[in-house]
């Protein structure tokens, strides 16, 4: 219990930091949201098509009902399930740390951006 709220803290951190710099510089640009479609699966999905240089950035959110608010669980960026990819990099930060848990937990740097230019790549 203690390594998760601590995993919690660290990853929340992280992509507050990230994401809210990179939100920081988006200015002056548009986005328009996609109508809700009802999804076969329990959590709905919202998408949001950011324009960036005339070109349309789909980014998809998929909620979580927690009682009295709506939680991201997962974010899809052109397609790539930011979520999978973050599982991912800490399964290799956990065997860089040589399976320590703690260590890993305390080194883990969610890379969005990473992720984004490794499914470039494929």
């Amino acid at each position: 219990a203690a390594q998760r709220a601590q995993f919690e803290t660290n990853f929340r951190n992280t992509l507050i930091e990230n994401y809210g710099s990179a939100f920081a510089k988006y200015t002056n640009q548009t986005y328009t949201m996609r109508p809700y479609k009802v999804t076969a699966g329990k959590n709905p999905v919202v998408t949001l098509d950011f324009n960036h240089n005339g070109e349309k950035i789909p980014v998809s959110f998929q909620l979580a009902d927690k009682g009295s608010q709506w939680k991201i669980r997962n974010i899809n960026v052109s397609g790539i399930d930011l979520g999978l990819q973050f599982r991912n990099q800490f399964a290799a930060t956990v065997k860089r740390n040589g399976g320590d848990l703690n260590k890993a937990i305390a080194t883990f740097q969610p890379d969005a951006d990473a992720a984004v230019n490794q499914n470039k790549q494929k």
